[in-house]
């Protein structure tokens, strides 16, 4: 089997908790519709990735330019002085206390949505020139949870790592866009009792909002109550106060499309999904709501949300070239085994109606794909063995942590790999 190893860039994961995440041009964007009956398409792109769309799959702009992912690759220069590297430590303080960026362990949702994001893609990669492997074949799917299985044993250290360079990529860029008294300010403000309040309310926000949308992706339906024009208006606002709104809308970035953070469509998707949510947050908040307003009307919020938007666009493209380099690293790890368990290739076939005088004469052609048969054979005897020991891991560890059981699992792979002589992963 033939594993096309080239670089594949299809998905852009922002890797930091509570931080969005992108997808790439061959998915299309979430474009919401004002009316709460409004009909969404189920698109599945080559790879058999899933997304909605109230068109028929359209492609979608892509969340970074080219030249965002150039300046990614150019690595920034380490600052020259103290003085440079104060600033580089504030603005990360900042972007850190705002959880604009993060370099802690990153939650269990986010390892899962960049395994489900890699994995379709590398599943391709197995028999990529195979025009019948698609999502469409029963086989395809029990492969995709195979190759799954092994990205999350792997994923954790991945993030830890994309989380830390990307930070300190989007901290440069902020202190290189922001003043020193805008700087001071704000951590004078984010340290402050007022402040603390006003972090925890942009949490709960992002909570409430990124529920909105998990929804929306899952189809789910939004509640038959319709809320008055006075309280849907109200919730509005309330959404209109999130950081990530504030940043897409007044940042000075590239325009928006309807389904961007703080669009009109998103708002008042959020607000009809979760009205509950909002007006709880109302209630517990109201006081303080004068204020955060006041704030974000400020000088100082406003030079925060021009100079974050280059810093986020760099954290992004930081993360799809993490992404990208995650996705080669498994793939030339893993490939050997995850074609041990893909098998014989489902075959492509044509025919071909040639006219010779007498009459038609129909031709088959079919794919042939030679095998390392006796490399094959170790890689499924070790498959077989590592499937046995997790189950028996598993019924005798129910309560183990994700991180420790992955961990544990890798361990185990790697004995059933030894027994096979076959090199460690």
């Amino acid at each position: 089997m033939h594993i096309n190893n080239k670089r594949f860039r299809r998905v852009l994961v922002h890797l930091h908790t509570g931080v969005r995440v992108g997808v790439s041009t061959t998915l299309v964007t979430l474009l919401l519709t004002r009316s709460s009956e409004a009909t969404f398409y189920r698109c599945v792109d080559a790879y058999g990735s899933n997304t909605y769309s109230d068109k028929p799959c359209a492609p979608a702009p892509p969340p970074t330019t080219s030249e965002d992912v150039a300046a990614a690759t150019r690595r920034a220069p380490a600052p020259a002085n103290t003085a440079d590297r104060q600033r580089d430590a504030k603005a990360g303080q900042i972007l850190q206390m705002l959880r604009l960026t993060s370099t802690s362990e990153s939650d269990p949702s986010t390892a899962q949505r960049t395994v489900d994001l890699i994995a379709p893609g590398l599943v391709k990669q197995l028999d990529p020139a195979n025009p019948a492997w698609t999502p469409q074949q029963p086989k395809w799917h029990a492969v995709l949870e195979f190759v799954k299985a092994d990205l999350r044993k792997d994923v954790q250290p991945a993030l830890r790592a994309s989380a830390l360079r990307s930070g300190q990529a989007a901290a440069h860029e902020y202190a290189s866009h922001a003043q020193d008294t805008d700087m001071e300010a704000l951590l004078n403000f984010l340290n402050s009792q007022d402040g603390a309040r006003y972090i925890a309310f942009q949490n709960e926000l992002r909570s409430i909002s990124n529920q909105a949308l998990e929804s929306l992706m899952a189809q789910e339906p939004v509640t038959s109550e319709e809320p008055s024009g006075a309280v849907l208006k109200r919730r509005e606002q309330l959404l209109s106060l999130g950081i990530d709104s504030r940043i897409a809308v007044d940042g000075g970035g590239a325009p928006r499309g309807p389904s961007s953070p703080g669009s009109s469509a998103i708002l008042e998707n959020a607000a009809r999904r979760e009205g509950t949510a909002l007006d709880t947050l109302f209630s517990e908040y109201e006081a303080s709501l004068p204020g955060f307003i006041a704030f974000t009307q400020s000088a100082t919020a406003k030079h925060l949300f021009t100079a974050a938007e280059p810093a986020l666009r760099m954290s992004m493209a930081q993360s799809s070239i993490a992404a990208d380099d995650f996705a080669d690293s498994e793939l030339t790890n893993y490939g050997p085994r995850w074609v041990a368990f893909y098998g014989p290739p489902v075959r492509g076939s044509g025919r071909v109606t040639t006219v010779v005088r007498a009459g038609p004469i129909g031709v088959v052609s079919t794919r042939q794909v030679n095998y390392d048969g006796g490399r094959v054979a170790r890689e499924a005897a070790a498959i077989q063995c590592e499937q046995r020991e997790d189950a028996n891991y598993t019924r005798a560890h129910p309560r183990t942590s994700e991180i420790n059981s992955q961990a544990a699992l890798k361990g185990i792979q790697n004995t059933c790999r030894s027994e096979q002589n076959l090199p460690p992963l």
